[in-house]
């Protein structure tokens, strides 16, 4: 590709050009050479009689919201047009006879593909997996020989910003370039992970091409090339003889395939200043937390995991109350998630525990995401909230790239009475990706909703839409202004079905061939807030009263919920993934605001890797406008009726907030 072998090296020239080498003869054969291979490129089978070469796919591993299943379409069709290919859906069947069903290490290894390749009578087994990295997502390739010797023929990474628009279009990239080498290989075959002739290495690889900073392709003699992206899968992937050494040594491979450890060590530092003397009231926070995780693929179709987070800010005294009442703890120790995952007939695949779910298109409102107590804090550096407690049962239509899931919520059912249910149906519309979904529980809120994702040229919208009915959020009417005005009346909403709504569009524009800018817009409408904030100072004391008057599942939901206080909001966002060549570092300046109170606040965020497993994060925050749910302070005079309020309460505004972080994952 652009990037030559010899670059990849640290520099080793080839053999033509080493001093005392073949001398510039050589540099002339080699250059005709490349040329003639790459005529060669265009594969002759697709014009001439003879038959095409055969190629099993196997299915695109990759959340559907990171353009999976668009990605997928992409390849099938491109692919065939220009060689006998066994589609995934095919090739997986075979698989499962061969090295197991999904969860087994060996069914992906290379030696594992060739095997299942052989069987489906293939010469190649193509495979992708897209991985995650802040706002780049990127398809690794992988074009593996089913000979015996498994070799590894081919290994590159396609990168892009927006799923929904972009998707396709690096499948079909993806597509011309794996057709592209093998032709290549068809017309001089070479020997697999070769490093003592670079010369021959090199001819291997296509002309340099203007996609050089689009497809980056990798040394296939570089083992870090294809090593697997275990941890951010997890965070929202013999030796013969028996008895003596050999005996030894395949038991604790088997262990070391089977079970892995692993965990993130997050630790923060925040400071919030406040419009008063900063000395004296301003506020430093540090709520550190250590995740540790146990991962278990016992066989071919069973798998076992848990979660442990120990979390602890050295800067609350034991026994502490918040603001508003809340206890406050140093030191918790929390279950995130533990869970099986096991396949019924290798057509149903279920997961039964506590496991962490999120549904939703939105950046920074999810108004479909109904089965999380809580809502996401958008601006996270990762997403903190703990597992859900239940069994999924999901049904893939791989033919049609189409996702069912049925769901049975299980979280303070000690009654039969008290399960939930719930049901997901994602269906892939060309470019476009539709999601409904529905969830019921007996004396808890009915939720209906949709999401909706496409890519239009260089634009990806997004849309959610919910509908809530039976809701158990406390509202209410009238005005708080204490002495001279009674006080808010609760008001029952239970009969209403309470619309929300998000829509959002967003922007990659190519700045050089290097870095690119993401801009956004969104807008939330949200039937269940509030017109103003004059209420806010009363919800805040009233949910602190009814926290301490009732216990577990008895409680009330919260009528203060941040987020969604107001009845409109809005955001926007600009990001710039690696800027100026900077590998691994994200800039995002944000701003949100209530629309409804007309409060606001903009954050600049700096995120960076040093030391390879070291992640640096530091922010900046402003609060500005009127008070209101994003410039929150009041001061209320004393007022009866009302826990807390008894000899009157006030908070100074938000000004600014500072914050840095340090995250290890291991």
């Amino acid at each position: 590709m652009g990037r030559s072998i010899q670059a990849k090296r640290g520099g080793r020239e080839p053999n033509g050009l080493r001093p005392g080498g073949l001398g510039s003869n050589a540099v002339h054969v080699r250059l005709l050479v490349v040329s003639l291979l790459a005529l060669l490129a265009t594969p002759a089978w697709a014009s001439g009689p003879g038959p095409r070469p055969k190629v099993a796919m196997t299915r695109v591993r990759g959340d559907s919201t990171w353009g999976a299943a668009i990605l997928q379409q992409s390849l099938v069709r491109a692919l065939a047009a220009d060689v006998d290919l066994v589609e995934p859906g095919a090739f997986e069947a075979i698989q499962r006879k061969t090295t197991g069903g999904r969860g087994q290490p060996a069914r992906l290894s290379p030696e594992g593909l060739a095997l299942a390749g052989r069987q489906a009578h293939a010469a190649y087994v193509f495979t992708v997996e897209i991985l995650k990295r802040g706002y780049l997502y990127t398809a690794h390739a992988q074009l593996v020989e089913t000979s015996t010797s498994a070799a590894l023929r081919m290994d590159f990474r396609a990168g892009y910003y927006r799923p929904a628009s972009e998707a396709a279009d690096r499948g079909e990239r993806i597509a011309k370039k794996t057709v592209e080498k093998i032709a290549l290989l068809l017309a001089a075959p070479l020997p697999a992970r070769t490093s003592s002739s670079s010369l021959a290495v090199e001819l291997a690889q296509p002309p340099p091409s203007r996609d050089d900073e689009i497809f980056a392709e990798a040394d296939i003699g570089d083992p870090a090339a294809s090593s697997s992206a275990r941890d951010d899968e997890i965070f929202g992937g013999g030796l013969a003889g028996p008895g003596g050494v050999e005996e030894t040594e395949r038991r604790l491979g088997d262990l070391e395939t089977k079970v892995k450890a692993g965990g993130r060590l997050f630790m923060r530092l925040n400071y919030l200043i406040r419009d008063e003397d900063v000395g004296e009231k301003s506020a430093i926070s540090s709520p550190n937390l250590l995740d540790l995780y146990v991962d278990a693929r016992l066989n071919d179709r069973v798998r076992g995991y848990a979660q442990a987070r120990v979390t602890h800010d050295f800067s609350v005294a034991e026994g502490q109350v918040g603001a508003f009442g809340e206890a406050q703890q140093k030191t918790r120790l929390l279950l995130d998630q533990v869970w099986a995952k096991f396949d019924i007939a290798h057509t149903v695949y279920a997961t039964v525990g506590r496991q962490r779910i999120k549904w939703g298109t939105g950046r920074f409102w999810n108004p479909t995401d109904f089965l999380n107590a809580a809502a996401r804090d958008p601006l996270a550096v990762f997403d903190e909230r703990l597992g859900v407690s239940m069994v999924k049962l999901h049904l893939p239509i791989e033919s049609l790239s189409w996702n069912f899931y049925g769901i049975v919520t299980l979280d303070d059912a000690d009654l039969l009475k008290r399960i939930g249910g719930a049901f997901r149906a994602e269906i892939l519309l060309g470019q476009a990706e539709l999601t409904l979904s529905a969830t019921m529980r007996k004396d808890a809120p009915t939720r209906l909703g949709f999401d909706l994702s496409a890519g239009l040229s260089f634009l990806d919208f997004r849309a959610e839409g919910a509908l809530i009915h039976n809701t158990n959020r406390p509202y209410y009417r009238g005005s708080f202004a204490p002495p001279d005005r009674p006080l808010p009346a609760l008001v029952d909403r239970s009969d209403e079905w309470i619309p929300q709504a998000v829509v959002g569009v967003e922007a990659t524009f190519k700045i050089s061939d290097r870095d690119s800018l993401i801009l956004g817009l969104e807008y939330f409408y949200n039937d269940a807030g509030y017109d103003d904030g004059s209420l806010y100072p009363f919800l805040l004391f009233q949910d602190s009263a009814n926290r301490r008057a009732c216990s577990g599942r008895d409680c009330a939901a919260p009528a203060f919920q941040p987020l969604y206080m107001g009845r409109h909001y809005g955001a926007a966002y600009l990001a710039l993934p690696n800027p100026l060549g900077f590998s691994d570092t994200t800039v995002i300046l944000s701003a949100l605001s209530n629309l409804s109170d007309r409060s606001a606040l903009a954050r600049l965020d700096f995120q960076t890797t040093v030391l390879s497993f070291l992640s640096l994060s530091l922010f900046g925050q402003v609060h500005f406008a009127d008070r209101g749910e994003f410039k929150l302070g009041f001061a209320v005079a004393p007022t009866a009726g009302v826990p807390g309020l008894e000899n009157g309460a006030s908070i100074a505004d938000p000004i600014f907030d500072l914050g840095a972080g340090l995250s290890l994952t291991f």
